[in-house]
This record gives C-alpha cells, structure tokens and sequence, in this order.
C-alpha cells in the first residue's frame, strides 16, 4: 500500500511541476493520449490562448475576428507565432488563405521548432506552389526537392486550403485539401513546437489568415 502510494503522490509531483513549467512534456508522449486523438484545437476565438501578439514596422501578428493574422511588411522575411506546447511525433493542420501580397509569398506550418535558426516548414504559395524547408543552424534547403513544386490541389489566389504537417519519426508529409503532395524522410530533429508561419521573397507587404489549428497524434 505504501509503495503505490509513494508512485501515484510522485506522479502527481511531476504533473505539476510540468503544469508549472508550462507543460514543456511532450504532449503526444503521454501515456493517456492515444493515436489519432486529438491534443489540441484552436480556432483564435480566445485571445488568451497562448499565440503571440506583435505589431510594429516589420511585421504584425496577433488574433482577429476571422482568425489569427500574420502580415509581413519587408522582402525576404519571415514571421511565424507557435502554440506553446512539445510534441514528438504530431500531425497539425490548419486552414488558412491569402489575405494581401504576392503570387510567391509562402505560408503554412511549422513542426518541430526549437528557435529561430532550427525547424521544418510545410508551406505553399497563392500561386500554387507547395515545399517542405528544414532550418538547421540559420542555413534553409528544401526537403526532397531541388525547387518548390506545382499542384493544382492548392487553391490559388486568395481561395482556403487546409495543410495538413505530418512529423513521424523521419517520415515528413504534407497533404493539401486532402491529396498528400509530398513525404520525405529527415531526423535533424526528433521533438519541438508546432505553429504556423508567413514569409515573402522578393516583394514585400504579404499577409494571411489562419483558423482552425489543430494537432493530433497520426
């Protein structure tokens, strides 16, 4: 009797010592979640939600009435804004649509985000475009390709798409409005943040709309 009460007061210690550290487990390793399950929803009605609010001359992001907004005002730049929680092995999705720029600006998911110079990017262009990027050390390549790639799957223009990032273990597969566009195999990093991410390239001034994030186990 005392041994199991020895196991189940240290088990309730580590959870709250996750739950003081802002829950920094890896949420789809937890042995009560199952495959398939859905860990986490948000569809930016709630502005205390956890997604970071910025504007300034550079970029904006923050919670809108239609959804999360994210606008970059420079060429050749990028913002991204995650939830806040760790996941190992997730499938995240999102809708999202183009609201100003570019046919080239890219938008999407991001998996597996230690910081700034180390994450995999899933993103496609208005123009109907579609890659997936690994971030190591500052330096981006493109996975599985040598350029990005057409599908005429992704709506173009201003048109909603759905992404879907899949992470498992070093399988990478990104699907757009239900067609799976792309797999490639990766393991520069097993385990990080998931968000959503906008970048320009040679023009500036692009901005996009993100609802209905979701992560769930494959």
């Amino acid at each position: 009797m005392r041994k199991h009460a020895l196991i189940f007061f240290s088990l309730a210690f580590i959870l709250a010592l996750s739950a003081c550290s802002q829950l920094r487990l890896d949420q789809d390793s937890l042995p009560w979640n199952k495959d398939k399950q859905v860990l986490y929803q948000d569809d930016f009605t709630n502005e205390e939600s956890g997604w970071e609010s910025i504007s300034n001359v550079y970029e904006l992001k923050g919670y809108s009435s239609a959804g999360y907004l994210i606008s970059v005002n420079l060429p050749n730049s990028r913002s991204w804004s995650t939830s806040g929680y760790l996941y190992k092995n997730p499938k995240v999705s999102v809708e999202v649509r183009k609201i100003t720029g570019p046919a080239d600006t890219n938008y999407g998911l991001v998996c597996r985000y230690l910081d700034p110079d180390n994450y995999y990017s899933f993103l496609i262009s208005p123009d109907g475009y579609y890659a997936i990027m690994k971030k190591q050390n500052g330096s981006t390549s493109i996975l599985g390709a040598k350029q990005f790639t057409h599908s005429d799957a992704i709506q173009k223009d201003d048109g909603l798409n759905e992404l879907t990032a899949t992470c498992d273990g070093e399988n990478l597969i990104l699907a757009v409005n239900g067609s799976e566009l792309m797999t490639v195999q990766d393991s520069a990093f097993q385990r990080g943040e998931v968000g959503v991410i906008l970048e320009t390239r040679a023009q500036d001034g692009a901005s996009s709309l993100f609802m209905n994030f979701e992560v769930s186990r494959p």
